[in-house]
C-alpha cells in the first residue's frame, strides 16, 4: 500500500529519516525520490500521495517514473538553481502529478522541462500546475526536442515537448526570460495545454 504524505523541510529535514512527518521530514526532493522507491507502490491518479515541502532547494528534480504526486508548498517552496544547474523541474514521466504554490528560479536553462515525448495520451494524467512562479532563465541558452541546446528562441522558463505533454496552468505567472513559456511540437491536439488566470512579466 503507497504511502499517502511524506513531508520534505530544506532547512531542518534529514535524508535519512523516513519523511512520514515533520519531525522527520526528508531534506531533498531527492532524498524523495529514495523514500518514495523503498516505498514500492505507485498509487493512482485518484489517490495521489501529498508531498509537504518548505524552504530553498538548490537542486534539480527529475520526476520519478510511475509516481502520483501532488506536490504543495507548506508556507514557502523555492527551486534555486542558482545560476548553475539547468533544469529546476525536469518530468519525462508518463503520469499525472500536482504542483502548488510553488517558486521556480536561476535555472540556466528551463525552471520546468516537461517532455512526454511519445507516450500515451491519457486525459487522468495530465499534470496541473496552481499558483506558481516562473522566473528567468538564462537568455542565452534554451532546449528544442532532442534536449540540445539551441537559439535563444527556443528558451522557455517554461518548455514543454512531446505528444502528452499537455499541462494545466491555474494562477500562474511567467517572468524574467528570455521567453515565458514555449510549448514544442508534436504536442497533443486532443488534450491541450491550458492555462488560466496567468500573467507574464518582464519576458
Amino acid at each position: 500500500m503507497a504511502t499517502d504524505e511524506f513531508y520534505i523541510d530544506s532547512r531542518n529535514g534529514n535524508d535519512s529519516s523516513d519523511g512520514l512527518s515533520w519531525a522527520n521530514s526528508l531534506k531533498t526532493l531527492g532524498g524523495l525520490t529514495a523514500a518514495q522507491t523503498a516505498d514500492g507502490d505507485f498509487g493512482s491518479a485518484a489517490d495521489m500521495c501529498t508531498i509537504h515541502c518548505v524552504g530553498i532547494f538548490t537542486e534539480k528534480y527529475s520526476m520519478p517514473n510511475g509516481r502520483y504526486n501532488s506536490y504543495e508548498a507548506d508556507d514557502f517552496a523555492i527551486l534555486d538553481g542558482q545560476g548553475s544547474i539547468d533544469f529546476g523541474w525536469y518530468d519525462t514521466s508518463p503520469l499525472a502529478h500536482r504542483v502548488t504554490g510553488f517558486e521556480f528560479r536561476n535555472y540556466t536553462r528551463n525552471s520546468v522541462y516537461i517532455g512526454h515525448y511519445g507516450l500515451a495520451i491519457d486525459p487522468a494524467n495530465l499534470t496541473k500546475m496552481k499558483d506558481c512562479i516562473f522566473d528567468g532563465v538564462d537568455p542565452t541558452n534554451g532546449m528544442n526536442n532532442y534536449n540540445q541546446p539551441t537559439t535563444p528562441g527556443y528558451n522557455g522558463v517554461v518548455y514543454q515537448s512531446g505528444y502528452n505533454a499537455c499541462v494545466h496552468y491555474d494562477g500562474c505567472v511567467f517572468k524574467n526570460a528570455a521567453v515565458g513559456f514555449q510549448s514544442g511540437t508534436n504536442m497533443s491536439y486532443t488534450h491541450p495545454t491550458k492555462v488560466w488566470n496567468c500573467t507574464s512579466e518582464g519576458n
